[in-house]
């Protein structure tokens, strides 16, 4: 909607409920003489049925049109309204208040949390002791943005007060999600894009390249669950020896576990194949059906397989472990083509599989700083265990 929001005709048209005004009813103060502050009240929605109740409430709003709206709304109703022009974020009115408010999700116009911690402060500076505010915020639900990421949904129809027809479709986007969680500022759009062709192309790819993923990765089973077997080879090697010495098992470990990322996603699609066969539940799958299969799935089952994806971006996040790794899977693989006849290509083709998975990786995270890269783990895990929470 953008800018669309701030229009008084547009606002007055699509809020015309006043489910909420209950609410802040039964938290006003007893004695009609107290101060009230309404904070972004918009056109006055609930700041008149409160003075027309008596109680002595001033508001406050940054936008012009809300603040002619409202001024006329009040003196159609006859009631008495000091209407204040200020930005939140600096108000100082030298008054101190019994009650004040920020109502119907205002709060979520600060995008910044330096600019929300402004905005609690002057709350702060403005309350007397003892006195009562009131907040009323959208809690985040996961759910919600990524079914509003599939197609426009209609959620008003109405005719402005200026005469215009107006519908409004509501279409969820990668910016909801970032306001919703604390993604660092450099992940931008395409910094997003890359992140997901990163999880198609490696964890999640298509059928083509599905079949020679497999193929690759479980040739290397024998390895994953015996390194030993690997670090006969890196032995003959006195430059990797001599540079790693005892660190060597740990680096290939670390190498060997990121590459497992693909077999454990790998592992997670195929029992949820496995559950819409057993309970005959059909494709297309839309979003409600993948919950209802993962459901089927034990939590354990499904926390292990986010621990799997964790750690590869904890791996990729160590910069100096990452590039030891890279070394290491480099020697294996020329150590394995100078002897090809103890090894097969199968097995040859998944390290390199594995080693370009964690070089783009890598590349990846390179475009972020180590602070953001931090982040980024954090907020992925973050959002994939809300998700959980949602679903279980």
């Amino acid at each position: 909607m953008g800018d669309l929001i701030y229009d008084a005709n547009m606002y007055d048209g699509l809020n015309t409920k006043l489910a909420d005004l209950a609410f802040y009813k039964q938290w006003l103060p007893k004695n009609k003489d107290a101060t009230i502050l309404e904070l972004c009240c918009g056109t006055g929605r609930l700041t008149i049925p409160i003075a027309k109740d008596g109680y002595n409430i001033s508001r406050v709003d940054f936008t012009a049109s809300m603040l002619k709206q409202a001024k006329e709304k009040a003196s159609k109703e006859g009631v008495a309204i000091e209407f204040i022009d200020a930005d939140i974020r600096t108000l100082d009115l030298s008054v101190k208040y019994d009650l004040i408010f920020i109502p119907f999700n205002s709060i979520h116009h600060l995008y910044k949390n330096e600019d929300l911690f402004k905005a609690l402060k002057v709350v702060k500076n403005h309350l007397k002791e003892g006195g009562l505010f009131l907040l009323d915020c959208f809690n985040p639900n996961m759910q919600l943005i990524v079914d509003g990421e599939k197609k426009p949904k209609k959620i008003a129809a109405y005719t402005t007060k200026d005469g215009r027809e107006v519908v409004l479709k509501q279409l969820m986007r990668y910016e909801n999600k970032k306001n919703f969680y604390d993604l660092p500022a450099s992940i931008d759009k395409e910094t997003v894009h890359q992140l997901r062709e990163y999880f198609l192309n490696y964890l999640y790819p298509a059928n083509d390249k599905r079949a020679a993923l497999n193929e690759a990765f479980n040739s290397l089973d024998d390895y994953t669950k015996h390194p030993h077997k690997l670090l006969r080879i890196l032995l003959d090697a006195a430059k990797l020896i001599f540079g790693y010495g005892r660190h060597l098992p740990k680096i290939l470990q670390a190498g060997l576990n990121a590459m497992k990322t693909f077999k454990a996603a790998s592992n997670f699609e195929n029992n949820l194949v496995n559950e819409a066969i057993k309970n005959e539940i059909d494709a297309p799958y839309d979003l409600v059906k993948i919950d209802a299969l993962i459901k089927l799935l034990s939590r354990e089952e499904i926390e292990k397989f986010i621990e799997s994806s964790q750690s590869l971006f904890e791996i990729l996040h160590d910069k100096v472990l990452i590039k030891k790794i890279k070394e290491v899977i480099k020697h294996l693989i020329a150590a394995m083509r100078k002897n090809e006849n103890s090894y097969s290509q199968s097995q040859i083709k998944g390290l390199e599989i594995g080693l370009e998975m964690i070089t783009e990786g890598d590349a990846l995270f390179n475009r972020l700083s180590t602070e953001d890269q931090k982040n980024l783990v954090l907020v992925i895990s973050e959002i994939e265990r809300d998700n959980l929470d949602y679903i279980f």
